[in-house]
This record gives C-alpha cells, structure tokens and sequence, in this order.
C-alpha cells in the first residue's frame, strides 16, 4: 500500500477467511489516493503464475502530495543507518547491496522477516510501476544482497523492510534511473 506521492508506505499480509476471501485491518491516516498493490503466484491449469493485481482507495480531506526526497544512498530510520550500493538499470539485472549498522555503528544483526532477511519493493513516481525483488538467501559481509532491474527511466522510490531483535523496520530512499 502506498499513497500515490510514494509516502506513507506500508507493506502487509492479508490473510484467507474461511470463505476463500482475502481481507486486512487498514489504517490510512492522511488524505489522498493510495495503489493497493496484492502480488501472488495463481495456479492456472496446473501451472504457477506469477499475478500482480492493483487497485485505488481514497481517504477524504485535504490532499496536499509531498515532494520526493532528493536522490541519497544513505538514511536513517528508528536508530539505524541504512544504505545500499549499486545501482538499478534498465538494461540489465544489477546487484544492490543494503547495510544496515546500528546506533553504536557497528553492523546490525539482521533477522529472517517472512523468510528472507529483506524485501525490497520498488515503484516508479507517476504511474506506480512496482517490482518486488527478495534478497539471496545468505548475507553478504551482513549486508543483504538484490538483484534489481527496473522497467524504464524514471523517478523511484524503494522501500526495503528488515527485522532486528524480532522488530520490523522500513527504509525508503528515491532513485533516480537514467
């Protein structure tokens, strides 16, 4: 879920009801349209299928959207330091290496979160285009490793989630790809 000034941020798991419906307690505290993005793997004919599906919701009020931060490799979020290396493209998958040092700056002890020690999830300013990449299975020298391509030049935004001392966080840098 995510305002579609890519702020306010937010990535759940719905879970099934007993009739086969999907269905989440939601909180969108500020004014303005939101893209709920659901991505699943569908079983058509026996076959996995890999499904994005999307869809608008609107919180009343006054809706004024927030400028995107400038482009940087580093941020601070709850106490930590987050940056990444590398860089995504449009011509190739690339590596993306994300580090994340704790208050005493040292590396952080990272944690499996939903069975991986990260999600990335990556969205283009304007019409929203997503790509949601999980990370190698192993750290590399404790930083988590992706590998991204993104589908044109753009504007973008990337939020990486990961779990230290059984807490979630979120990271959120803008990325400008030529």
């Amino acid at each position: 879920m995510v305002r579609r000034d890519l702020t306010g941020f937010q990535h759940l798991h719905p879970s099934m009801a007993a009739d086969g419906t999907w269905g989440i307690d939601l909180t969108l505290p500020n004014p303005g349209i939101y893209r709920m993005v659901a991505d699943f793997t569908a079983v058509v004919g026996g076959a996995p299928i890999a499904t994005t599906l999307g869809s608008d919701l609107t919180v009343a009020g006054n809706y004024a959207p927030a400028a995107l931060p400038a482009p940087i490799k580093a941020v601070a979020t709850d106490g930590f330091a987050v940056g990444y290396e590398g860089a995504p493209s449009t011509k190739s998958t690339q590596p993306l290496l994300i580090g994340v040092a704790g208050p005493d700056h040292q590396t952080a002890v990272l944690e499996p979160y939903l069975g991986t020690y990260g999600h990335l999830v990556v969205l283009r300013a304007g019409d929203l285009a997503y790509v949601h990449v999980h990370p190698e299975t192993q750290l590399v020298d404790g930083k988590v490793k992706f590998w991204v391509s993104v589908p044109s030049a753009g504007t973008y935004r990337m939020f990486f989630d990961f779990q230290v001392a059984g807490q979630v966080h979120d990271a959120a840098w803008t990325v400008a790809v030529n």
